[in-house]
């Protein structure tokens, strides 16, 4: 005949303290393994940005174009600068020559920049190419050529556009006057916050 014994306190204790001391370890494991896992998903985040950066980088000097740029003092810069001492953390600017699709007639060029700032790869496009006055007019004026030549495209007479535009903002600019005054203020007077929540109600009207 077989008979049972119970487990005596002692050895209770000691099972539990056992268990506890497994319990720790494996705890401890976990964490440890947890904590990776977010180290190597953050690592596998920042090589994707990484990819995708280099990917746009790849990209845009596939499509790198021999069009002289110039300073604010009519003078060409190189095609290719490095290591700006213009623009802080600036490492890489060039001018890039794109088709478009969506807009026809719209220049394509503009210039690109990539800095590091602040632990960011930042990529910067602008479609202003040279610095000088008479270049920037000359640029805008082809801005608004091509502007007009795609309201031509889309049968849309840039005229009445353009009037209809200013009819707009004088029916808004005279609602935040209307406002000021009523507040006993002039619109030199009134913050930026409160004339954007008048302009915001004008343009709901």
């Amino acid at each position: 005949m077989k008979y049972s014994r119970a487990f005596t306190l002692l050895e209770m204790i000691v099972a539990i303290g056992i268990f506890a001391v497994i319990a720790i370890v494996s705890y401890g494991s976990l964490n440890r393994f947890l904590d990776n896992r977010d180290v190597l998903q953050a690592e596998i985040e920042m090589m994707k940005d990484l990819q995708l950066a280099f990917s746009l980088l790849e990209q845009d000097m596939h499509f790198m174009s021999e069009r002289i740029v110039r300073d604010e003092y009519g003078d060409p810069e190189p095609l290719l600068i490095v290591n700006s001492i213009d623009i802080a953390g600036e490492l890489l600017r060039f001018t890039t020559a794109r088709r478009s699709v969506s807009l026809p007639g719209v220049s394509t060029l503009q210039r690109t920049s990539y800095r590091w700032e602040n632990g960011d790869f930042i990529r910067v496009n602008w479609q202003v190419l040279d610095r000088d006055q008479d270049a920037i007019e000359s640029e805008f004026g082809d801005v608004l050529f091509s502007m007009i030549n795609y309201a031509r495209f889309l049968k849309v007479n840039p005229e009445n556009a353009l009037e209809r535009t200013n009819k707009k903002f004088i029916k808004r600019f005279q609602y935040l006057e209307g406002k000021a005054k009523g507040l006993n203020k002039s619109l030199k007077d009134m913050t930026l916050s409160e004339m954007d929540v008048f302009w915001e109600e004008a343009k709901s009207l």
